[in-house]
């Protein structure tokens, strides 16, 4: 396999990856109605904190606890 070919195969696999990052960014960044604009850096930071501190998010919400894997197969 040569320079190009692992070079495009590289930018396939990753472009899905791109798209949900750009996805998730325009998500965060974009102004709701009856919000402040104050709370643009608090949507940022629970995000920052639901992907850093799982263990402290499923104290707070128990149906995180929940197997879907178990849901699906019943």
């Amino acid at each position: 396999m040569n320079y190009i070919t692992a070079l495009t195969i590289l930018n396939l696999v990753l472009w899905p990856f791109t798209i949900i990052g750009l996805g998730v960014v325009i998500k965060i960044s974009r102004k709701e109605e009856h919000v402040d604009d104050s709370n643009g850096f608090n949507r940022v930071r629970i995000f920052w904190f639901a992907l850093t501190r799982m263990s402290q998010m499923v104290d707070k919400f128990p149906w995180l606890k929940n197997d879907e894997w178990e849901n699906i197969n019943k």
